[in-house]
């Protein structure tokens, strides 16, 4: 299983009331989770979506999310329920 983080920096153009065009880059992130032999799918940031793309043992990973209390907005409580994840299935 792998979790991927994509960074990315796109190009805006905007016209301002004047007529000139001022050029600004952004960046965009995103996330994405690959198991095994699958192709990687997106993510977002949240339990309901992580959850959905892993696709099997919901209860048990929503339990552990509870019980440590992990933000899954951050990247590492992400690793760590990967991690987790990985544990209880190559048992």
């Amino acid at each position: 299983i792998q979790f991927l983080k994509v960074n990315k920096k796109v190009l805006f153009e905007e016209r301002e009331y004047s007529g000139t065009t001022v050029k600004s880059f952004q960046d965009k992130i995103s996330y994405y989770i690959a198991l095994k032999n699958n192709a990687p799918e997106l993510v977002t940031k949240n339990a309901s979506s992580v959850v959905k793309v892993i696709g099997n043992r919901e209860n048990e990973l929503s339990d552990y999310i509870k019980k440590q209390k992990l933000n899954l907005r951050e990247d590492a409580d992400i690793i760590k329920l990967l991690a987790y994840y990985t544990s209880i299935t190559s048992k």
